[in-house]
């Protein structure tokens, strides 16, 4: 897996924009029944709700996306490994 740091999401990377993001994972959950998937983890189209994502991803990668999500892991949860390990993925991260 590729991680990148983006300079035009660490513009705006301010408590206040990870609010935004943890609210929107909230009201748009992966899916609508029990899965394997994390406990907090958003539907694929995160990038269609926060368009500085898929700009970020065009603009310094010069790539397109069709899927985005987010996964929220609280200080000391548990992280198991098929939950955020994809081969030919990009792992975009806000601390």
């Amino acid at each position: 897996m590729n991680i990148f740091k983006s300079k035009i999401i660490e513009q705006i990377n301010t408590e206040q924009f990870r609010y935004k993001i943890i609210s929107y994972l909230m009201n748009n959950r992966c899916c609508r029944q029990k899965c394997n998937h994390a406990n907090y983890q958003s539907n694929a189209f995160l990038h269609e709700h926060f368009d500085i994502f898929k700009q970020s991803i065009n603009q310094e990668l010069k790539k397109n996306i069709e899927k985005l999500w987010v996964l929220y892991a609280k200080k000391g949860d548990e992280l198991i490994e098929h939950w955020h390990k994809h081969d030919n993925r990009i792992l975009v991260y806000c601390i």
